[in-house]
């Protein structure tokens, strides 16, 4: 895997990441190309506890398997912040800014504690082709918002 990784083959097939097999994968993508590219810190809240860390995809897994393991598909969030990513409360633009979404408001407390990175730059890998694909980023925005 690292092999294919290191010649930009970022693809993991259906039939490869089998029910058994796909955690391989999302560790491999967690533990050696996500966490490593944001120095083991959330991108927008800098927190360091491992165990609240998740790899998260910007381009969900199930959406291209090309690019499931491609470190420009990756990024290094809190638990909390990983959840209001994929359900579009939080969104990040092409300037590397995180955005929050006006649907946070429906919850205030989450707004509030949420808000306070909006128009904050996330902390981006030091290597320029490990930072997130600006694509990816505005396909993940036209899928939740």
């Amino acid at each position: 895997v690292h092999k294919r990784i290191a010649q930009k083959n970022y693809e993991v097939s259906d039939s490869e990441a089998t029910v058994k097999t796909r955690g391989k994968y999302q560790k491999i993508f967690r533990d050696d190309i996500v966490l490593p590219n944001y120095d083991y810190q959330c991108a927008v809240t800098r927190i360091k506890t491992l165990s609240l860390l998740r790899a998260a995809h910007i381009v969900r897994w199930a959406d291209n398997k090309k690019e499931r393991l491609n470190p420009q598909n990756g990024i290094c969030l809190s638990v909390l912040i990983d959840a209001c990513f994929e359900r579009g409360f939080i969104t990040i633009d092409s300037n590397y800014k995180v955005r929050v979404s006006d649907k946070a408001k429906k919850d205030p407390a989450l707004y509030d504690e949420i808000f306070k990175y909006d128009g904050t730059k996330i902390n981006l890998p030091k290597i320029k082709e490990n930072r997130p694909a600006k694509r990816f980023l505005l396909d993940h925005h036209n899928r939740v918002s």
